[in-house]
């Protein structure tokens, strides 16, 4: 649900309130969770920058404990807290990009603090390197941890219909080193080939990283019209 005015004035291409909410039942059609993503509002100025402030209710019911983090257990129940977000991000016509996200609120019984940056650099219509960098505070009755999410990107395009894409990512929680390559072929609007290569590595306690997995997948779509 929205209301989406054009000022034409101040600068101000599009200014944006909206109220977009979910919810997952079990089969029972009791209310296992629910969120409702609100913008109030998000501006859109005409050279192509953004600014927003989300309000973001949120439900969850846990029927089990949940192991969040190591030695730190969320006991069943029915938890509901709100987050607040404020959101700025540059055009992406740019030849760099840069976007900031702040959070605070609750978080079942206890509170977080979210941070996440992003820097992307396009010298050419051919290529973008990219990196961000994600920090999460929290703090619950049942312990307090912090998880650091660090990526960087590096996207090749050869033409609009051929891509590769490449992604490393580093995760302080699960201490996962992981690394992605996707390339992208489309041989005409609706038939596509997917060729898409990973692999993960875990940090041991001694510092070193040991390889944990290695994956490779082939996709090959056609679309028929009648």
């Amino acid at each position: 649900f929205g209301f989406q005015p054009r000022p034409g004035r101040f600068g101000i291409r599009q200014i944006q309130i909206t109220a977009g909410p979910s919810i997952t039942t079990d089969l029972r059609w009791r209310a296992e969770s629910w969120d409702v993503f609100t913008h109030l509002p998000q501006i859109e100025f005409d050279s192509g920058e953004e600014v927003a402030l989300q309000v973001i209710p949120t439900f969850e019911r846990l029927v089990e404990p949940f192991e969040i983090q190591p030695g730190v257990v969320i006991p069943p129940g029915s938890y509901r807290w709100t987050q607040w977000q404020v959101e700025a991000s540059t055009a992406s016509k740019r030849p760099w990009v840069a976007e900031i996200e702040l959070s605070r609120g609750g978080f079942y019984s206890g509170t977080m603090a979210q941070f996440s940056s992003s820097l992307t650099l396009k010298p050419s219509s051919h290529l973008a390197v990219g990196a961000r960098l994600e920090f999460n505070d929290v703090s619950l009755p049942q312990g307090d941890f912090v998880a650091k999410v660090f990526s960087t990107r590096l996207d090749l395009s050869a033409s609009t219909n051929i891509t590769w894409s490449n992604q490393v990512q580093y995760d302080t929680d699960s201490r996962r080193l992981g690394f992605q390559s996707r390339f992208r072929w489309i041989l005409k609007p609706g038939n596509d080939i997917y060729l898409v290569v990973g692999r993960g590595w875990l940090k041991r306690l001694d510092g070193r990283y040991a390889r944990e997995f290695d994956s490779g997948s082939a996709k090959l779509q056609f679309t028929f019209r009648l």
